[in-house]
């Protein structure tokens, strides 16, 4: 059982994304640069990180766990996606070692980083082994991970793009700098709705 109240500590900037993940653990990112992994099945009151990831460069803008919670994605200001398989993050022992990063994938479903700036600022798991992402570059890239590639690019053209969200298999809602929530058909490529 949880407790009611519990502290995870070992950032030492503010928290931008958490992501629970297998009904145990939560991967914290920061503005420190850092992914802090937790497990919170424990009864402490203060609990510390098993696992603290040091690959970003940057801030950690957000995370999300997919493939039926065996990867976890990162994204940073320092336009890195970063693939982590979650197996190798927690048997792992020396991942702690400063510049090591053994779990990073660069090619899926081993080592991969995303070759484009893709200046992400937010991470939405998608239907059929996608994921869309968004950020200042104006524009969401849907990525399908079993490809390796960007699968759709869809233009916003009007602000920086800060959220979005899956309403359907085909579509997608975004929200950004320019105040419109807009839809878009990914079958069309399009945008289909704004409100303005």
């Amino acid at each position: 059982t949880y407790s009611t109240h519990q502290e995870l500590t070992g950032h030492k900037n503010s928290i931008n994304c958490i992501c629970p993940f297998q009904n145990k653990y939560v991967a914290t990112g920061s503005n420190d640069n850092t992914i802090n992994i937790y497990d919170i099945s424990s009864e402490e009151t203060k609990i510390k990180p098993i696992k603290k990831l040091s690959f970003h460069v940057d801030s950690i803008n957000s995370i999300i766990a997919v493939d039926n919670d065996n990867y976890l994605i990162s994204s940073g200001r320092d336009d890195k996606l970063c693939l982590w398989d979650i197996k190798e993050i927690l048997d792992n022992k020396d991942i702690n070692k400063k510049n090591s990063d053994p779990s990073f994938l660069e090619i899926f479903p081993k080592k991969y980083v995303f070759s484009e700036s893709i200046a992400v600022y937010f991470l939405c798991p998608l239907s059929n082994g996608k994921i869309g992402v968004c950020g200042r570059d104006e524009t969401i890239k849907i990525i399908d991970i079993n490809l390796k590639k960007i699968n759709t690019i869809l233009m916003n053209e009007t602000g920086a793009i800060l959220s979005i969200a899956e309403f359907s298999e085909n579509i997608i809602i975004s929200g950004g700098e320019d105040s419109i929530i807009k839809i878009y058909d990914i079958s069309k490529k399009k945008c289909v709705c704004l409100d303005k």
